[in-house]
């Protein structure tokens, strides 16, 4: 199996990293801009950096004939790179997240006609707290769900402390970079549960606060209509947070349950005949468990040539496209992505 990886900044190394410790077996492939020497360290990880073969053009990458392709540069180039793979190879595409950076490149996706063959990264979804939250709101066992938070907050700086967070393409709107964009695990996440919501309205903030040319927050206000009535929340995102936070809660008839999910810790306070019951709970977990998990998936998916429901936490290009767009209609009508 060949594994091509585009893109060996920080994610693209741990997909690197994760797909060898699954499929140390495979031969490994990564395009860069110039032929230099293989990475063998980096300040983020521990371990040493599996051994890969570097290409310096797309003729190469198409004439390795990959079975998988990991999408992993800057925002602004996801779409095009992933119809170039599409178009001219038979992968299944690993598209990290946004797959677009404007209404444009989203059109660009009309040309593909099997939209399962590109997954977008959405590892928030194989976190374990997700799938509990999941299993609590369809089970109705804290009654109807009325109100949620989704808050996502971390300075830039803590995310790469080797490097000037002002050359990521994180803060470049060049580079397909913002907030709303980058941190956008929590609005998948409420896609993951509820689906699309029947209103959901955007505020970016402007960047000063980092002195940076897109947003560096966000707040997204949504509307469920459910059958037994309205759930209303907000999804929170921004730079700027110290110490950081990746944190839910969601309001129930019969109580309130908050998630941790630095720390996969699940708070619940129950109502009760008489009175209230609290309890906390932390469920094992390690960060790149999530990611490991998700690789995994994706290489059955590989395998098995069925549909995409082999597990239903991957994320088809259809589906990503869907809640991209919708994000897009969201923000305010002066603000042009």
């Amino acid at each position: 199996m060949n594994i091509l990886i585009i893109g060996l900044g920080s994610i693209g190394i741990r997909h690197l990293i994760n797909f060898h410790t699954l499929n140390p077996g495979a031969n490994f492939f990564a395009l860069r801009q110039i032929a230099s020497e293989p990475i063998k360290t980096h300040p983020g990880f521990d371990q040493a950096i599996p051994n890969y073969q570097t290409i310096t053009s797309l003729q190469e990458a198409k004439a390795i004939n990959p079975s998988l392709v990991i999408i992993a540069n800057p925002s602004a180039l996801h779409a095009q790179t992933a119809l170039f793979f599409y178009q001219e190879t038979s992968a299944i595409i690993l598209l990290e997240k946004p797959c677009a950076t404007n209404m444009d490149q989203l059109a660009l996706f009309d040309e593909i006609k099997n939209l399962d063959r590109i997954l977008v990264v959405q590892q928030l979804r194989f976190h374990p707290l997700s799938a509990l939250i999941k299993k609590i709101i369809t089970s109705n066992v804290m009654g109807f769900l009325y109100r949620f938070n989704v808050t996502h907050s971390e300075h830039i700086a803590l995310w790469h402390p080797w490097e000037d967070f002002r050359n990521s393409y994180a803060v470049q709107k060049s580079l397909g970079g913002g907030s709303f964009l980058t941190q956008n695990h929590g609005t998948d996440l409420m896609f993951y549960l509820l689906g699309a919501p029947d209103e959901y309205v955007t505020t970016l903030g402007d960047g000063s606060h980092l002195g940076i040319d897109c947003d560096e927050m966000f707040t997204s206000s949504l509307r469920y209509d459910q059958f037994d009535g309205d759930v209303l929340g907000t999804i929170n995102g921004d730079y700027l947070g110290r110490p950081p936070v990746m944190a839910a809660e969601f309001e129930f008839d019969r109580g309130l349950v908050k998630l941790n999910f630095r720390t996969a810790q699940i708070e619940a306070t129950v109502r009760k005949q008489k009175g209230y019951k609290n309890f906390m709970r932390s469920l094992p977990f390690e960060r790149n468990t999530q990611y490991l998990e998700m690789s995994r998936a994706i290489l059955e998916y590989c395998q098995s040539q069925a549909s995409l429901k082999v597990d239903n936490r991957l994320v088809s290009l259809e589906e990503a496209r869907t809640i991209l767009r919708r994000g897009f209609s969201s923000v305010a009508k002066n603000f042009s992505f």
